[in-house]
């Protein structure tokens, strides 16, 4: 195998790593496998750590591999359903972003009201002013709205029913609300 892949979380302190590779460029996406690769493999290496803005606790960095050879029963599942898996994990990984945006919601909400308590204007907190207050209030509501949809994704995933759909609108929602939030 020969190439890179960016931006790989945890890249650094896995000591294995599930690897999406093409090994049938004439079958398009359905060319793709899923290969496992232990840390310290011949020829495959990684970049330096990248310097995040958040998410700090999980490293991230680039994989490379230069004639690293895989053996065959390093394959995952069968040969060719590779994207299927790696559709699979995003769609669960949706979830874990959701949840993690929630969280950055709810921060944000809880920065706000402390703010909105000290802040004076016309000689008092501006967390008296109704303006404000309809504000804080329209926070809560998205970011309970926002933690409700992400716990019926996992409560989804959890039962074994379907939750695609569910993953990918919670994933969405959330992201909108954290960029209307921090505006």
């Amino acid at each position: 195998m020969n190439g890179m892949k960016n931006w790989i979380s945890n890249g650094l302190s896995a000591d294995y790593h599930l690897v999406m590779a093409t090994t049938d460029k004439e079958k398009g996406h359905k060319g793709i496998s899923t290969l496992l690769i232990e840390k310290g493999t011949k020829g495959f290496g990684h970049g330096v750590k990248e310097d995040k803005l958040g998410i700090r606790s999980s490293d991230t960095c680039s994989l490379t591999f230069e004639n690293c050879k895989v053996p065959v029963e390093n394959l995952v599942w069968e040969e060719g359903k590779g994207f299927n898996f790696a559709m699979n994990t995003l769609n669960g990984g949706r979830i874990g972003i959701a949840s993690q945006a929630v969280g950055i919601a709810e921060a944000s909400l809880e920065a706000s009201l402390k703010y909105s308590q000290e802040r004076k204007a016309f000689g008092q907190e501006i967390s008296n002013f109704q303006a404000i207050q309809f504000m804080l209030a329209d926070m809560a509501v998205k970011v309970d709205a926002a933690k409700m949809l992400t716990l019926q994704s996992a409560a989804l995933k959890d039962a074994g029913k379907p939750y695609f759909k569910e993953a990918v609108s919670t994933q969405l929602k959330m992201e909108n609300k954290v960029w209307e939030i921090k505006q």
